[in-house]
């Protein structure tokens, strides 16, 4: 006899909380999913509207690989991407469409390069060759 068979011979109000149980959980996971497009856009946002003076100090190297990473898990599902140009989120920019393709542009750099370039405004050829010269 299965979990299932065995769930059934319980009383109606305990079956009940059971699956309510097991379901809420089961599409709290879905909710996640549906979150971590909105969750890690406005994470990135925030720290580049915050750091815009510092924006290509080398001290940020760290922080900006680790949302480059972050940024390259959304992009590469393409649910997560789907919801990003439906919902027209900044990080919809890092997609392949709209990379930056250059030779000496790092892998580290390469899906938040759009973004940074995006939000330095007048400054964005300098912002460029820094970050180019990254090392």
């Amino acid at each position: 006899m299965n979990i299932v068979n065995r769930i059934d011979l319980l009383p109606m109000d305990i079956q009940e909380k059971i699956y309510k149980y097991y379901w809420s959980k089961v599409y709290s996971k879905v909710i996640e999913e549906f979150k971590k497009p909105f969750e890690v856009n406005e994470k990135v946002l925030l720290f580049v509207k915050r750091h815009i003076n510092s924006i290509v100090e080398n001290h940020i190297l760290y922080y900006y690989k680790q949302l480059n990473n972050l940024i390259k898990t959304i992009v590469e599902d393409k649910g997560q991407l789907f919801i990003c140009k439906k919902c027209k989120l900044q990080i919809f920019w890092s997609s392949d469409d709209w990379q930056v393709k250059h030779p000496r542009l790092k892998d580290d750099y390469k899906y938040i390069t759009p973004i940074i370039l995006a939000l330095s405004r007048d400054l964005r050829y300098q912002t460029f060759e820094k970050i180019l010269n990254y090392n």
